[in-house]
């Protein structure tokens, strides 16, 4: 049934590409554009479509059957211009020159629509609180619709991770593998509108490739919203959310608060083979997580005066894995056994995250050009707690040993940041800036392994550390933008980052340092009024503090970790192009030469697997990125992203490689009532991440969305309808063999209620003065 699904949904996405469309460009007698102008297609009497030009005064008309037609064009301050074409086939037309109607008005009103998804000089921005992308569950189905970003294997920005998030232009000091579970806190009401930054400048540290910039929404009075959300799989879980934003002359402020309970449910099976002592093992697995999550967002604005304002951000984060049970059989087999052994080991724990995350900034305006001076401060301090205790039973023959151990586990990390930035734009456009930023990080990491074999408990001192590294990051920065020709614009800038990382064990003392000087390139212009770019840049990313542990962990009876203090940043070269042609298929390609990566490497010690991570090895990536929306008729819109890409892993004395293939298919049908039905397929072919071959996966989900009123809207969907979602992972190195494959329970329903209320008025955005030439060409 999955299979069939798949088929049709693919049928009818691509059906529609092989309809003929008609194209073209207006234009003003003295050669200018007109944007916005108005354009329609007759048959007879019959109107058959009704478009609008873009800024640069083109417009495409999709989805025509082959027939003769009548074109009719009209613009404000122009004559209207009647012109019959046939359409047998794709068409561009020659531009359409409009004639000036001079004409005495008492009154004019414009309504403009907004489009959901404009390209940027950074990427990709999406227009929220007044375009169909508010009616989505969640900001990260939102985010799907964005050409450059894949929430398909986690979030990744043109295929890097390393992302920032920022609210209201303040950064969120929250870790990469949380950020979804982030984004899944907010409500896409309170949002006007994201960017995905996929060329990001000197501005940005060095670790970064990649933002997302999240601005809420600008009214005057009382705004807000709650949201109340029911899932079930197999179990029922909920979730709460509530926003209040009030701006009132030169203050605003607002909250967010989040809560959410569920359960989680997986099974895993997986084989590892030691080829030196060719042993066996074949494991099966189980396990349950009760889910408890509690978030809290507060921010505030406070102008002092036309010139200068203070901006606040504070963020709570309360984020438990509760009564965490796996049980895992492992099965031992090999000749240097005298008989086959049997492992049963059971694991009762918990995980707890808290943090708390503060961005404090000021703000000066030097001229009025845009010239500006901000300064910011942020605080964090996030606290992890992991209470574990785990039963092994291991049976050889007939004999049975059982022992019991307990791993308290805590870490505790305060982070301070101090950024400056001036920023200074001229009256011909260019624009320097110049900035520096200091970050101190105190991590502390706590480990203590007490043992029981025949009720006799005593801690195991080689199992057992604390672990302490303080990181200081000291950077600055100068960036030049400047205007090239006409609609062109050239970006350079470079950054200097040095690091010291200072650690010490119960045992030992150690330090490290680094460092980098990271140029970037970044070229906007127009081919043929379709915008292109080119981008190069060096940018690294430094290990996490927890690989300088050199502490023997032992993770299960058969697997162990041991980090590395020699440990240094990986460097990253990557080249990046982009082009968007008129009928809005978007074409990206990025090549990255990456080196000194960070390689966790297993190996067989007295037949237990222990991990180990070292600086090695060369890859070569290079990534297509295609994604084109179309509209097949006023009630049926499809926008298709695929990725392509070519994966090169070289060690010393072995090399990896693979292709790379995902596609996300988004079909959306506006029926009756306003209503809205989404349905997204998405799927991944199998690939290698260095030496680890994943699997591939596909998944499809479906959301209704219905207004009941202005003020309530239900939406109801199914996540995963065929409850396809699975890990398998796959390595052959270092005479290890291992093949593991995760299921998971991930088919789930939601029906979710939402009240959106509004005391007060929008913020009108800023008009600005234009030349009448170019008031007449936009209307």
């Amino acid at each position: 049934m999955k299979y069939y699904f798949v088929i049709i949904t693919l049928f009818f996405s691509l059906i529609g590409y092989a309809q003929h469309q008609l194209s073209g460009q207006l234009i003003t007698s003295n050669g200018g554009c007109v944007s916005y102008g108005v354009v329609e297609l007759y048959q007879g009497d019959s109107l058959i479509q009704r478009v609008f030009t873009d800024e640069q005064g083109y417009f495409v008309i999709k989805s025509i059957v082959p027939e003769s037609y009548t074109l009719y064009v009209s613009s404000i301050y122009f004559k209207t211009a009647v012109q019959t074409v046939l359409v047998d086939q794709d068409l561009v037309l020659l531009p359409l020159i409009l004639q000036d109607d001079p004409q005495q008005l008492e009154e004019l009103v414009i309504e403009t629509k907004q489009k959901p998804i404009t390209q940027t000089d950074e990427g990709i921005l999406l227009r929220v609180s007044e375009t169909r992308l508010k009616n989505q569950p969640d900001v990260l189905s939102i985010l799907n619709y964005a050409p450059n970003i894949s929430t398909t294997d986690g979030i990744k920005i043109l295929e890097s991770d390393e992302i920032l998030v920022q609210v209201d232009g303040k950064d969120i000091r929250i870790d990469k593998s949380r950020i979804a579970t982030f984004l899944e806190t907010l409500n896409p009401s309170i949002i006007d509108e994201i960017e995905i930054v996929d060329r990001v400048d000197g501005s940005i540290e060095g670790e970064k490739r990649g933002i997302i910039r999240i601005t809420t929404i600008q009214n005057e009075g009382w705004t807000g919203n709650i949201r109340q959300n029911t899932s079930y799989n197999d179990k029922w879980g909920y979730s709460t959310d509530a926003s209040l934003f009030y701006e009132r002359q030169k203050f605003r402020v607002f909250g967010n608060y989040y809560h959410a309970r569920h359960k989680t449910f997986a099974q895993a099976k997986g084989v590892l083979e030691e080829n030196i002592e060719t042993l066996h093992y074949a494991n099966t697995e189980k396990s349950k997580v009760n889910r408890k999550s509690d978030y809290l967002t507060i921010g505030a604005d406070y102008q002092l005066d036309e010139n200068s304002s203070f901006s606040l951000l504070y963020l709570f984060e309360d984020d438990k894995d509760d009564d965490h049970q796996r049980t895992v059989l492992s099965t031992i087999t090999g000749p240097t056994l005298a008989s086959d052994s049997l492992i049963l080991s059971r694991t009762f724990f918990d995980q707890v995250n808290k943090m708390h995350s503060s961005s404090l900034s000021y703000t000066s305006n030097l001229d009025t050009l845009g010239s500006k001076f901000t300064v910011a401060f942020d605080f964090a301090t996030k606290k992890y707690f992991n209470p574990f205790a785990q039963q092994n039973e291991y049976q050889k023959a007939q004999v049975i040993t059982r022992e019991q151990n307990t791993q308290n586990a805590k870490a505790r990390n305060v982070i301070y940041v101090l950024n400056a930035q001036w920023q200074k734009k001229y009256t011909n456009q260019k624009t320097l800036t110049l900035g520096t930023r200091v970050s101190w990080i105190n991590n502390k990491d706590y480990f203590h392994f007490v043992e029981s074999t025949q009720s006799n408990w005593s801690e195991e001192m080689d199992f057992s550390n604390n672990f302490c590294l303080k990181e200081y990051i000291y950077s600055t920065f100068a960036n030049l933008s400047l205007p090239m020709a006409k609609k062109s614009k050239l970006t350079v800038g470079i950054r200097a980052e040095y690091n010291y990382n200072d650690f010490s064990t119960s045992a030992e003392k150690g330090n490290n340092n680094n460092f980098r000087v990271l140029p970037n390139l970044n070229y906007n212009t127009t081919f043929d009024g379709s915008p292109f770019y080119i981008s190069a840049s060096q940018r690294l990313s430094r290990p996490s503090y927890a690989l300088f542990n050199t502490t023997y962990v032992k993770d299960s009876p058969i697997s162990a970790s041991r980090g590395n203090d020699k440990l240094k940043p990986t460097d990253i070269y990557s080249l990046q192009m982009g082009y968007r042609l008129r009928n809005n298929i978007s074409l990206n390609w990025r090549y990255n030469y990456v080196k000194n990566n960070i390689v966790i490497l297993p190996s067989n010690v007295k037949g237990i697997v222990v991990t180990n991570p070292i600086n090695a090895g060369y890859r070569n990536d290079l990534f297509a990125f295609i994604s084109w929306p179309y509209t097949i008729a006023n009630w049926w819109e499809i926008s298709t992203k695929a990725t392509g890409a070519y994966l090169n892993f070289k060690l010393p004395d072995q090399k990896f490689s693979s292709l790379y293939a995902n596609l996300n298919i988004n079909n959306t049908w506006h029926l009756f009532r306003d209503m809205e039905l989404n349905v997204d397929y998405s799927y991944t072919s199998a690939y290698r991440v260095l030496y680890t071959k994943i699997k591939q996966v596909s998944t499809v989900n479906c959301t209704v969305y219905y207004p009941l009123s202005p003020s309530f809207s239900l939406i109801f969907g199914v996540n995963d309808l065929f409850d396809s979602l699975q890990s398998r992972h796959e390595y052959n190195i270092n005479d290890l063999y291992s093949y593991t494959d995760q299921r998971y329970n991930s088919r789930s329903y939601f029906l979710s209620i939402k009240y959106n209320f509004n005391r007060g008025k929008e913020v009108e955005e800023d008009i600005r003065s234009m030349e009448i030439e170019e008031v007449k060409g936009r209307y």
